[in-house]
């Protein structure tokens, strides 16, 4: 989940989130189009909200000094994309964009090629697998 804001050409501030249902019950959970899940009912356990802060906060630690050092996230990023050679609907503040979602550019947008063969850049919007359910 990221914010972002411009002046210009010039970006003045991003804000990075992220949310995870860690010990979700997801059986009180209405049906969903996109089914959501939790860490505990994955891993079949109550999981420590603790150890995974930790886990989290380290792994964003060695991602940071990488990149200071040079190096992107685009391949890691690529390898968990369950999206890629999927048919896909992306929401941007523009426009609805449907097609199949090609793969992601070195900025880490996605790239979309619509049915009539246009491939479209989609930098921030809701990016949903069309008609699918993600299991």
């Amino acid at each position: 989940l990221t914010e972002a804001s411009a002046h210009g050409k010039t970006l003045t501030y991003v804000v990075v989130g992220m949310g995870i249902n860690v010990n979700l019950d997801v059986r009180t959970l209405p049906d969903l189009l996109t089914p959501a899940t939790s860490l505990a009912t994955e891993a079949g356990r109550p999981i420590s909200r603790l150890d995974l802060l930790l886990a989290i906060l380290e792994g964003i630690e060695a991602r940071y000094l990488r990149l200071q050092a040079g190096w992107s996230p685009r391949d890691e990023w690529r390898e968990h994309l369950a999206t890629l050679g999927q048919p896909v609907r992306a929401g941007t503040r523009e426009e609805v964009v449907e097609g199949w979602a090609e793969d992601v550019d070195q900025d880490g947008a996605l790239l979309v090629r619509t049915d009539d063969g246009v491939l479209l850049r989609v930098v921030a919007g809701d990016v949903t697998l069309r008609g699918q359910r993600i299991e």
